[in-house]
């Protein structure tokens, strides 16, 4: 009924809200400890921060959009309709939410993006493996 499965969906997802409440808070404190901080991305330990934070909520929202398919099938079901299936980029007809691994690819995601740490021209250490390693004997 859908009634069961309203409410086997709200069990499901009572869990992933309070992660994701929980993140709000690791968020909030990240953005308070780069606030001000105009060469942030220039820390590595800052990237990484960020980049775990979009992680763990890139996993929470896809298990949030996975109960709610889980939920919508079976109410679907008892009336036919076609299941959705995760969106594979495609966008069609009774696709909804993403994979966490997809949103980790993505840019510009509502609540932010994985980034690469920003290296300044001084950095002469980072500009010689680079162009020496990565470059010439890497890529040949």
């Amino acid at each position: 009924s859908a009634a069961k499965a309203l409410g086997e969906y709200v069990t499901e997802a009572r869990p992933i809200v309070a992660r994701l409440k929980e993140l709000q808070v690791k968020a909030t404190t990240f953005t308070g400890k780069i606030a001000g901080d105009e060469h942030w991305k220039d820390d590595g330990d800052k990237i990484d921060e960020n980049n775990d934070l979009i992680h763990d909520v890139n996993a929470a929202v896809s298990a949030f959009w996975a109960a709610e398919r889980t939920c919508a099938n079976k109410i679907r079901g008892l009336y036919c309709a076609p299941p959705l299936t995760t969106d594979d980029g495609s966008h069609g007809a009774n696709m909804y939410g993403y994979k966490g691994e997809d949103l980790d690819n993505a840019q510009d995601l509502p609540w932010g993006s994985q980034l690469e740490e920003t290296h300044r021209a001084w950095e002469i250490g980072y500009w010689v493996k680079s162009f020496v390693w990565d470059g010439l004997i890497v890529d040949g």
